[in-house]
This record gives C-alpha cells, sequence and structure tokens, in this order.
C-alpha cells in the first residue's frame, strides 16, 4: 500500500506541476480548440490535458523504478509489463496528438489504434487464451476490444468534467478490483493514473480551462482497456470480463447508442453528431453540474457493482447486475432518441407489419396495371389500391375515363389531399386521413407508383385520341468523312 500511495502522490505532484505549464506552452502557440460547429464552449481552450496527463503518468512510473530503494523491488512483477506495452501508449498517443493538430482522416486514426493495439498484443495483452487451434482468434479479439475502448472513451469527452470524472472512477474500479484479488500489479499500474488525472480534472471543471483532447482520451481509453482484458484473461469465468464492461458501462453506452443512432438515420458510425447522451441531457434542460452528477452516479453504480460481483457465484452475479441493467433500459428511455422511438412504435405498435401490408399491397397493384392496357381497368384497379391502403375519394382523369366516387369512404375524416399531375391534362387526386401514423402511411407510396406506371409514352399509346406531343428522337449526329 505504501508503494500505492507513493505512486499516486507522485504522479499527482508531476500532474499539479506540468498542467498548467503545458496549458500555457499550447495557448502561446496558439493550438487551441475554438468554439464552432458542435461545440458548445464560449472561448478558445487548449486541448493540453492528455499530453499533461500522459506526462505525468510516465514521469512517476519511470522515476518509481529508478529509485535505489525498494522501488525496484516493488516494481518487479509489471516494470517489464510497462516498459513493453511503451510502445502502445506512445503510439495511440501520438495519434490522438496528431489527431488533436491536423485532422486526422478516421481511417488513419483507426490505422494508428491497430498499431498500438498490436504492440500491445505483444507486451503481453490478451483478452482471453485461446483454445489450441484457435490462437489466431485472441489477437483481433483483442486489437477490437482495445479499439472500441479507446473510441468509446473518446466519445464521452464532450462536456466539461466528464472524461476526467470517468478516468478516476474507473481507476479506482480497476484498483478496487485488484486490490479485492491480491493482484498488486494491476493495481500499481492505474495508481499513477488515478494521482494524475485529479489535477487535470480540477482545471477541466465546468467551465473548463483545459481539455482532454483526442491525445488523452484515446490514451486513458486505450490504457483502461488494457486492465479491462488483463482482468478478463485472469479470471475467464466470466467474472473479469464482466467486471471490465461494468467499469466501462458507460463509454461501451455511448459508442452503441451513437452506432445504432447513425446506422437508423442511414449514416456512417464515424459521422460526428450532438447527439450523444451529455447533448441529450441538456437538450433536456440539465445543467453541465447536472450532467455530471447524473452520469456520475451512474458509472459510480457500475463500478460497485463490478467490484462486488466478482466474490458472487452466477446466479448471485445475474440477480446483481439484473436490476442495473434495468435502470439502465430505464435511463435510455429517458432521454427520449427520436430514432429509438420509432422503432420502438414500430416494432411494438405492429407498424413494420403494417408497412409489410401496404409493400405487398403496392407491388399486387403494379402488377395487376402493368397486365392490362385498359384505361378503365386501370380506374378500377387504382380505386381498389387506394382503397385497401386507406386512402379517401380518389379522383381521376385518364382522357375521357373519368373517376369521381359520389362521397368519402369514411364519415366526415380529418384529411389532405394530394395532388399527381399526369402528362396530357390527366391527373389523379386522393385524400390522405391524417390518423395514419408516418410509418403506416403509404400516400407517398403510392404516388410514386402513379408516377411511375403513368408515362408519357404509356398514356399516348392508351389515349391515342388526346394527341399526346411525343418528344422527337434525338439527332445522330454524322460523321465528317471529308478529307
Amino acid at each position: 500500500m505504501k508503494t500505492l500511495s507513493a505512486a499516486f502522490l507522485l504522479a499527482l505532484a508531476f500532474s499539479a506541476v506540468l498542467t498548467p505549464l503545458i496549458r500555457q506552452c499550447f495557448v502561446r502557440a496558439g493550438k487551441l480548440d475554438h468554439p464552432q460547429g458542435r461545440k458548445a464552449h464560449l472561448n478558445p481552450v487548449p486541448r493540453s490535458g492528455g499530453v499533461a496527463i500522459m506526462s505525468a503518468y510516465l514521469l512517476t512510473v519511470g522515476s518509481l523504478m529508478l529509485l535505489q530503494a525498494g522501488g525496484a523491488y516493488v516494481f518487479e512483477n509489471c516494470s517489464h509489463f510497462l516498459l513493453r506495452l511503451l510502445p502502445a501508449l506512445m503510439t495511440v498517443l501520438l495519434t490522438g496528438f496528431l489527431d488533436d493538430m491536423i485532422d486526422l482522416h478516421p481511417r488513419l486514426k483507426l490505422t494508428g489504434q491497430v498499431v498500438a493495439a498490436a504492440f500491445a498484443y505483444w507486451a503481453g495483452v490478451r483478452l482471453f487464451d485461446a483454445s489450441p487451434g484457435w490462437e489466431w482468434t485472441a489477437f483481433p479479439a483483442t486489437a477490437f476490444w482495445l479499439v472500441l475502448c479507446s473510441n468509446a472513451f473518446n466519445l464521452t469527452d464532450g462536456t466539461d468534467g466528464l472524461a476526467g470524472t470517468l478516468t478516476v472512477l474507473s481507476s479506482l474500479g480497476l484498483i478496487g478490483v485488484a486490490l479485492s484479488l491480491d493482484y498488486y500489479s494491476l493495481a500499481l499500474v492505474f495508481a499513477p493514473l488515478l494521482g494524475a488525472v485529479i489535477p487535470f480534472l480540477r482545471e477541466n471543471w465546468p467551465p473548463a480551462r483545459i481539455f482532454l483532447g483526442d491525445a488523452g482520451s484515446l490514451t486513458v481509453g486505450f490504457l483502461i482497456g488494457c486492465g479491462g482484458a488483463d482482468l478478463a484473461r485472469r479470471f475467464p469465468g466470466a467474472e473479469g470480463l464482466t467486471a471490465a464492461v461494468l467499469i466501462f458501462t458507460l463509454p461501451l453506452l455511448e459508442v452503441a447508442l451513437s452506432s445504432a443512432r447513425r446506422w437508423l438515420r442511414g449514416r456512417s458510425i464515424f459521422h460526428a453528431d450532438s447527439g450523444h447522451i451529455h447533448h441529450q441531457l441538456k437538450r433536456q434542460g440539465h445543467g453541465d453540474s447536472e450532467v455530471l452528477l447524473s452520469l456520475g452516479v451512474l458509472s459510480s453504480a457500475a463500478t460497485v457493482i463490478a467490484m462486488v460481483q466478482i466474490w458472487l457465484p452466477p446466479t448471485g452475479r445475474w440477480i446483481l447486475i439484473a436490476p442495473f441493467l434495468c435502470y439502465l433500459g430505464f435511463k435510455v428511455a429517458n432521454l427520449r432518441y427520436p430514432e429509438f422511438n420509432v422503432l420502438a412504435e414500430a416494432l411494438l405498435g405492429g407498424r413494420i407489419r403494417s408497412w409489410f401490408r401496404h409493400q405487398i399491397v403496392l407491388r399486387a397493384l403494379e402488377d395487376d396495371l402493368n397486365q392490362t392496357s385498359d384505361p378503365q381497368r386501370w380506374l378500377l384497379l387504382l380505386d381498389a389500391g387506394a382503397s385497401e391502403l386507406g386512402l379517401l375519394t380518389l379522383h381521376v382523369k385518364l382522357g375521357l375515363h373519368r373517376l369521381f366516387p359520389d362521397q368519402d369512404r369514411e364519415a366526415n375524416p380529418i384529411s389532405y389531399v394530394v395532388r399527381i399531375d399526369l402528362p396530357g391534362h390527366n391527373w389523379v387526386n386522393f385524400r390522405v386521413p391524417v390518423g395514419l401514423k408516418r410509418t403506416e402511411n403509404p400516400a407517398a407510396d403510392f404516388a410514386a407508383l402513379v408516377l411511375r406506371f403513368f408515362s408519357l409514352q404509356r398514356l399516348a399509346s392508351a389515349l391515342p385520341t388526346q394527341g399526346f406531343p411525343l418528344p422527337e428522337p434525338p439527332a445522330i449526329p454524322q460523321l465528317d468523312r471529308s478529307e
């Protein structure tokens, strides 16, 4: 415990000196994050927190290794691992730093993280020990986990104080789990990180005077991911991986929600937006302090459960975790994301079934229309199809053939009119009841079918007395063969 305290206090001292010093260097160099677009801060702020934290962390580890009295002995079990892990940390730190300075392309950023994951794998970081014949699965799984943790943590770095708070809670969780298992080597890896982040958090507290930056968020997430992988490998009975996932609850939830939202909107999962959890809470009227308190309590509860569940049998573990998962689902539902609300309505309200039914009716209608060239038959088919789709008062004019129902299919419905103009002064009009939900409304698809089917050529051939002006064929250019 004395060595843990020494590592914590030494990192705290280094960070207390380096954080304001490096901040001033960035300010004088003009390397500031200016408020624009999605960024809500009011004044330019340097993104130098990651450089300060990792500098303090590495200086602390190096100093303890060089101590003559007891330092080398204390770090005997983890110094070799930290030295081998150093290339991985430096690679991801450099990747984040370059992204802060010149805004790297996402592919280059991802490449840097994969290279860092390869260095970590070489250093001994494994998510699991693969069975004979399946050794090739260990690296892809470990690389995926480390890149996931790195980017998940990066997504949470969007409001003052949140990333620093999560770093403190994650470090405390990993240290607590490690100490409860007499796994001092893991605790020694994260005690300096805990000490290094506290002075930064003081400067990053709202309103922030310094940001973590990608150099910090990617590296801290990567390092915590290494700790989670070590737990999962040391305890292959699921309790280690469960502890790692619980400690990383908020970052992993953020990446899951962001990926799902962007996929539902048809965007790339790498497309930046302002729909993260902290953004959504602020839209609901919560201030910075309330957001930090709410998300901090959530992460603290997950960390405590991670520390307790590791001692329980599988049944007791899930009895403990299940209520937390229900609470997590309740909190996600309270965020009121429109993407998930629409999806829930479609799945639970039967609207997907309604959409399928409408698409089947439209496909059958188009097939029937294509099988006849009789305008009168077209009118009957359109009327039957509109009725089955729930559309009202279909009015059609196709040359001399007209369809004008005497009354609506429903008594005095609240509706709006859709008018479709066709070639040759022909048209199709119908009413759409307002009560149809967006996911149940076939009006646009019906209108698209009518426009697609009643082309100028088809109407001209079916209604020859109308005298449709057919377009002239394009002129074929003649080649000049004169010499």
